[in-house]
């Protein structure tokens, strides 16, 4: 069933850049194709990561790392 949830997953994303992909390469927007590859990528893969159980870092941690010393700043312990 793994299997099948995988190739799943990619043939999604195919669709998915078939569909997109001729627009922006048609209209000459690189900014906009290499934004739309990279986040399609980093889909991609967090969803395989999850399909095969493996750990998946949590967006919360990486925010709080980056504002703690922000806030720290501004509110003294």
């Amino acid at each position: 069933m793994v299997y099948f949830n995988l190739l799943l997953i990619i043939v999604i994303g195919g669709v998915i850049t078939l569909l997109e992909l001729p627009g922006l390469l048609q209209q000459e927007k690189r900014g906009e194709l290499i934004a739309f590859c990279g986040f399609l990528l980093i889909g991609i893969a967090l969803s395989v990561a999850m399909t095969l159980k493996l750990p998946v870092p949590n967006p919360t941690n990486g925010i709080e790392f980056v504002f703690r010393p922000i806030t720290r700043l501004f509110y003294p312990q």
